[in-house]
């Protein structure tokens, strides 16, 4: 679907039992299997699934075939404003993250390039690809604003940005708090993506923002 090589820069450590070695070397190229850290985030296969885990949790974080359902329930608004259902609409989902909108375009119809540049979500987007067995989805490590200055063109591209944390006393879900603390030091959504992503899209862009968020 894309001609950016969607094998990682660097070789990506995951925590394994011996026996699960084989899988994963035919799931990641670049893998090598590594000892739980002392701190920090880590990826960890367990339970035949990938998942990212913080060093002191029980229980680390990844997307279940359950919740992209409960995101295709109801009216999936996300699908109407890229324009599905359409016959071989193709979307390109700029900042990817842990893939369940993705993964739920795709479910309707869509082909869908899903864009990361940290390497442990994108090993993750890997696994979740593997998991559902869909093969219209295709997990590409890159850096979203370098692949659209390329050649390459979308008919719909979406953009999902991080959100700046509310000032609210309750903390945010589990999964936020780690995505958070992953990519505290990344470098902050470029709002030149979305001039880029306006040029390169054939139909439309899709930006996702809270409604009380500023327009700019």
């Amino acid at each position: 679907m894309t001609d950016v090589q969607s094998v990682p820069a660097t070789t990506i450590g995951i925590v394994c039992a011996a026996e699960d070695e084989a899988l994963l070397r035919a799931l990641l190229d670049g893998f090598e299997p590594i000892a739980r850290p002392d701190r920090g985030f880590y990826l960890s296969f367990e339970e035949e699934r990938l998942q990212l885990r913080q060093v002191g949790d029980t229980r680390g974080i990844w997307v279940s075939g359950e919740e992209i359902e409960r995101r295709l329930a109801g009216q999936f608004l996300l699908g109407r404003a890229c324009g599905l259902p359409a016959d071989g609409l193709r979307i390109l989902d700029a900042t990817g993250g842990m893939g369940v909108d993705a993964m739920a375009l795709a479910r309707k119809g869509a082909c869908v390039d899903v864009v990361e540049r940290e390497p442990m979500l994108w090993a993750l987007l890997q696994d979740l690809c593997r998991r559902m067995g869909e093969a219209s989805v295709t997990a590409v490590l890159a850096d979203s604003k370098e692949l659209l200055t390329g050649d390459t063109h979308y008919d719909v591209i979406y953009l999902d940005p991080m959100f700046p944390q509310r000032r609210k006393r309750a903390l945010p879900g589990k999964r936020m708090q780690y995505l958070g603390g992953l990519l505290a030091n990344a470098n902050p959504f470029d709002m030149g993506l979305i001039e880029l992503a306006r040029f390169q899209a054939r139909s439309r862009v899709v930006l996702k923002r809270r409604l009380k968020d500023p327009v700019e």
